[in-house]
């Protein structure tokens, strides 16, 4: 019985403690708002960053790769290698085809240091 009110009176103590530890905490928050004029916090930081959305609308309208088939930009990309090379049926256009004229193998990798297609650096 003794310990069990011990204990209590110990919990008691700790909330007590710690609600009075909250309350200076609530009046340092509130005297720095006042001093500073700001009252948002840290919401500045869910905000997006000022011409975000149009650097995405222009990205958007910038990269009309994104509508072509695979077969289409490994066209574009290898040039006159593949421009007239021979598809069999639409089934192409939607599977990886490795193509390799004249025995040559065309890599779908992009250099870094050059941006040309078919090679990397490194």
């Amino acid at each position: 019985l003794f310990v069990a009110e011990e204990k209590k009176k110990n919990e008691d103590v700790k909330r007590e403690e710690l609600r009075r530890e909250f309350e200076q905490q609530e009046v340092r928050r509130e005297t720095k708002s006042l001093i500073h004029g700001e009252s948002g916090g840290m919401a500045f930081m869910y905000n997006k960053p000022p011409g975000y959305m149009e650097a995405r609308e222009r990205k958007g309208a910038k990269d009309p790769d994104k509508e072509k088939t695979p077969a289409e930009r490994d066209t574009d990309r290898f040039g006159q290698l593949l421009a007239h090379a021979p598809r069999e049926g639409g089934y192409t256009t939607s599977m990886e085809v490795s193509h390799k004229p004249f025995g040559v193998e065309l890599r779908k990798v992009q250099c870094k240091k050059c941006g040309a297609w078919g090679h990397s650096n490194g």
